[in-house]
């Protein structure tokens, strides 16, 4: 017999709902396999032994609200989107913090304005409108 620690899935984890069809979306763990299963079958099967106390209680409430009950786990009230935006402009932080730390040990000189500069110097600046970009969106 396997302990099972404070809310900590084993096995499946619940993703979400998709409502219109009454299915519910689990993630098999140990893989990463997303499958969907009907919401009726899923509260015959084993796979609702291993889901979280919360877990249990969306799926009995999906499933006795006949899909009209809205549950932290419905798909289509998360916004994906935004989810998107967020790792596109942390993934683009990123790549400038990283080449501007890389840039800082060369040095180049602008003739026009008589001065030596690192490209890492640019390149640190563009980070602050990728922030100050994510902060609006």
């Amino acid at each position: 017999m396997v302990c099972k620690c404070a809310g900590a899935n084993l096995k499946y984890k619940l993703l979400g709902f998709e409502s219109g069809k009454g299915l519910g979306v689990i993630m098999i763990v140990s893989t990463g396999k997303i499958m969907r299963v009907k919401l009726v079958e899923l509260l015959r099967s084993e796979v609702i032994d291993d889901f979280s106390p919360a877990e249990v209680k969306a799926v009995h409430k999906k499933f006795f609200s006949r899909q009209e009950a809205t549950t932290i786990y419905d798909l289509r009230d998360r916004n994906e989107q935004s989810w998107m935006i967020y790792l596109a402009l942390t993934l683009i932080l990123f790549a400038l913090l990283m080449f501007s730390s890389i840039a800082a040990t060369k040095l180049i000189v602008l003739q026009w304005m008589g001065i030596v500069v690192t490209p890492g110097t640019f390149l640190y600046s563009l980070t602050f409108l990728v922030i100050d970009g994510g902060c609006r969106s």
